[in-house]
């Protein structure tokens, strides 16, 4: 089977987007399928992760211009002819309709894309993704969800399987566990995630008021600046952005990840967080506000906090509990065994071999 992988993405900056991109892909590969990636992309050359596998990328422009950029990304995938083009759900353009036409298209959706482009982008951006969007689905062979909440929403869709997101888990050393005095606890997000504290749905605000509730616990943030978050807790260490080269010492020295902590604002209550599947990986028990759809029964080393827990300090013993708990421990590895992308990616293959030649 010959597969297209067709993103709009930034190729050149390592994100955990690329990295799990990378493991699908390899896995795919393994068990025997022929891949490519088709990409149009904010900016080049392409993330050094991705050298082994082949990839297409055009430079994206203007979103005025876009779609003559993906016309032309387009042609190329014809003359590579792919059984079946697996693709993120994301921004219609008209040259998408080629696609359809021309190929069995399976798209990835992730996210609730009307509630989150209202907290991401402006007025008229919105306004054309709800007239467009509709486009996009009733082109689209079949669907793969990431969450069965996701899935229900959009039951009326065409076929459709639920595949959380998976982890190369052969990639992340089993770190030891660190002895520090106090608690150390890292939480990793990427730079604008700070513009509007109150509506993100990282939940940055929640992190900044639980270094305030303990002052002597020390919290590492990977991703947003000082610039950009401005005054914080004095126990708060703004890293910026890191590549993981750069921040496997922080989670090496960590003894919990910080997830997500304001689902509740994208109005979803379950997910899986290609950085909470990092921090599983490297044994980080992690606290969170949401149902992960890899362990609907919870999991002793996940903190699962009320959503919409806008005042941690209502928390703050269960929150002492869990950390003192596992403080100089990690997670056992056949605990998370099942997040790895081998089995995950075995079952995609088989979703997308049903529309090989459609």
């Amino acid at each position: 089977m010959r597969i297209a992988y067709y993103l709009h993405w930034n190729m050149s900056l390592e994100s955990g987007v690329l990295k799990k991109l990378a493991a699908q892909l390899s896995a795919w590969r393994q068990q025997g399928a022929d891949v490519q990636i088709f990409a149009l992309t904010h900016a080049l050359p392409v993330w050094s992760g991705l050298s082994s596998l082949p990839v297409t990328a055009l430079l994206n422009g203007n979103f005025l211009t876009r779609d003559r950029q993906a016309r032309q990304l387009i042609a190329q995938m014809e003359h590579w002819q792919p059984d079946v083009v697996y693709a993120r759900f994301g921004t219609y353009y008209p040259a998408l309709e080629v696609m359809f036409r021309r190929f069995p298209v399976v798209f990835e959706i992730n996210t609730d894309d009307q509630l989150e482009n209202r907290l991401a982008y402006s007025a008229w951006r919105v306004a054309y993704h709800q007239l467009t969007r509709s486009r996009m689905l009733k082109g689209a062979a079949g669907l793969v969800f990431v969450t069965r909440e996701l899935a229900a929403r959009f039951a009326w869709a065409g076929p459709q399987t639920v595949i959380a997101n998976g982890i190369s888990l052969a990639d992340y050393p089993e770190l030891p566990a660190p002895q520090n005095e106090s608690p150390h606890l890292v939480f990793m997000g990427h730079p604008g995630i700070a513009r509007d504290l109150t509506a993100n749905w990282h939940g940055l605000d929640r992190l900044l008021q639980m270094a305030s509730i303990f002052p002597t616990w020390q919290f590492d943030v990977i991703g947003p600046s000082a610039q950009e978050v401005g005054t914080v807790p004095p126990n708060v260490h703004l890293q910026g952005y890191l590549g993981s080269a750069e921040y496997t010492p922080l989670l090496a020295r960590s003894d919990i990840g910080i997830g997500t902590l304001a689902l509740e604002r994208k109005g979803m209550r379950e997910a899986c967080p290609l950085k909470v599947r990092e921090y599983l990986a490297s044994g980080l028990p992690v606290i969170t506000t949401y149902q992960d759809t890899d362990f609907p029964d919870g999991a002793p080393f996940l903190l699962n906090l009320p959503l919409a827990s806008s005042d941690l300090s209502a928390h703050s013993m269960e929150i002492q509990t869990f950390v003192q708990h596992w403080r100089g421990a990690r997670i056992p590895r056949p605990a998370i065994a099942h997040l790895d992308s081998t089995q995950k990616e075995t079952l995609r293959l088989e979703f997308l071999a049903q529309f090989k030649n459609h």
